[in-house]
């Protein structure tokens, strides 16, 4: 019920995902440890592992978001991306293979977890999330991506958990 140690060490640490990520069929948002390599106006501020909930800040100014990277043991930057926000989850069996695919919007999240979801069907993100999926060498069993799609109907990965959903 485990994916391989390489892959949860891969969607755990925010910076290594990003690069394995960038150039997938749903890109990962760009992440830095320097925030000045970031484009734009406005920033989030993560941990570099674990779980981002919990100490994220969203929606600075730069100079809010080297403030709020102090407070950090290991802070990374991501440009602030507005949009709405999707899961999509997966069964991806010992030959890599994705099995099904359940998109929701996530219509009420709290502290990082969805709370209420709303299921929707879209074909053509369906097969981009499992191109997406199978970028990650090792990932297997459950599966479930976060992803925002912008004003422009572009997908941004946010990122992947090697494990059975909350909304599920």
């Amino acid at each position: 019920m485990v994916s391989s140690e390489n892959a949860i060490r891969e969607c755990q640490d925010k910076l290594l995902f990003y690069h394995a990520m960038k150039k997938s069929p749903a890109p990962a948002i760009p992440t830095s440890e320097e925030l000045n390599e970031l484009p734009g106006e406005r920033f989030v501020v993560k941990e570099r592992t674990g779980s981002a909930s919990q100490s994220i800040g969203m929606n600075l100014s730069a100079k809010e978001a080297v403030l709020h990277a102090e407070k950090l043991e290991h802070p990374v930057f991501q440009p602030m991306i507005s949009g709405s926000e999707f899961s999509a989850e997966t069964w991806i069996d010992s030959t890599g293979t994705c099995h099904g695919m359940v998109l929701r919007w996530r219509t009420k999240v709290i502290d990082g977890e969805a709370h209420e979801s709303e299921i929707f069907e879209n074909e053509g993100w369906e097969k981009r999330m499992q191109e997406t999926f199978d970028q990650i060498n090792g990932l297997s069993r459950h599966a479930l991506a976060q992803v925002l799609v912008d004003s422009e109907q572009k997908l941004h990965l946010i990122e992947i958990n090697p494990r059975l959903g909350g909304a599920s």
